[in-house]
């Protein structure tokens, strides 16, 4: 991977196929700005808050830099933040927020 590039994994909490297109149709280019990896899984989706939404039928996404084995553990620690890619995953999402 280059150092420059950061990886978001999406995890999917909407079954509403018109909802997804949107989304990670502009996405994906707003994405390509900032040389993130989009990478879908529902790894660790029990997990998050978004499960709720999910079982609830209410659209989310949870977004992530990743998974470590601290994930939700006493020993998950600020250092094992990636601030870089979380940096450029929140300023994809205000280009996609207010499309620019």
């Amino acid at each position: 991977m280059d150092d420059n590039e950061s990886i978001l994994l999406i995890r999917q909490a909407t079954n509403d196929e018109v909802v997804n297109e949107s989304f990670f149709k502009n996405y994906k280019n707003n994405a390509k700005k900032f040389n993130i990896n989009i990478k879908y899984t529902n790894e660790g989706f029990r997990q998050t808050d978004a499960y709720n939404f999910y079982i609830n039928k209410i659209p989310s996404y949870t977004m992530s830099t990743g998974i470590h084995p601290d994930y939700h553990r006493a020993s998950d620690t600020p250092d094992k933040i990636n601030y870089q890619s979380i940096y450029k995953i929140i300023l994809s999402l205000y280009y996609q927020i207010f499309d620019i």
